[in-house]
């Protein structure tokens, strides 16, 4: 399993997709060539490929207007939630962070659409009231910050984990590389 340590304390943080992996649909392609290739070797067979008989390379380099074309177009489209999650197959994610109240390893079911299905926390933090609660208050809750900050509103994290700061713990549960 993946995993990812930042400064300040250790993430584990797994996404696993319920369909084909793609590591199981893809290969090395050294294993192909015949004899080894350097990166740049391998790029200039791709481009005589390409350009056979000596025709001749063009290099197109990106204009400013390009770029912002690029960027609004991933702004527009490929940074939205419906086109990250809202299509996605069923998912899992599985996160565990250490916080000054203990480890926490939070794992979430999504549901095709993009909806909480089920939640589990586990860890080694000393709570007063059961986490089930926190979990209850997550299913059926879209796989979104906003969302998931929402359901959490109002509820004081203190009872349950102990020393626990909220935009860590919503972090944990919604990543920061996801936004």
């Amino acid at each position: 399993m993946p995993s990812l340590t930042l400064a300040g304390g250790a993430i584990f943080s797994s996404i696993i997709l319920n369909h084909k992996s793609a590591r199981a649909r893809s290969a090395n392609i050294a294993e192909f060539l015949e004899a080894p290739l350097s990166t740049e070797a391998f790029k200039e067979k791709i481009l005589a490929s390409l350009f056979p008989d000596g025709a001749e390379r063009k290099t197109y380099r990106l204009t400013a207007q390009d770029w912002d074309s690029i960027n609004a177009l991933v702004e527009e489209k490929y940074r939205q939630w419906d086109w990250n999650y809202g299509r996605s197959p069923d998912f899992d994610i599985q996160r565990t962070r250490h916080f000054a109240a203990g480890i926490i390893d939070f794992r979430l079911k999504v549901k095709r659409g993009g909806a909480i299905e089920n939640v589990k926390i586990y860890g080694d933090f000393f709570g007063q009231r059961p986490v089930s609660e926190i979990e209850d208050a997550l299913v059926g809750v879209r796989y979104d910050k906003r969302a998931i900050e929402g359901a959490l509103q109002g509820i004081d994290l203190y009872p349950y984990f102990g020393e626990v700061d909220r935009a860590e713990f919503l972090d944990l549960i919604y990543g920061p590389d996801e936004q």
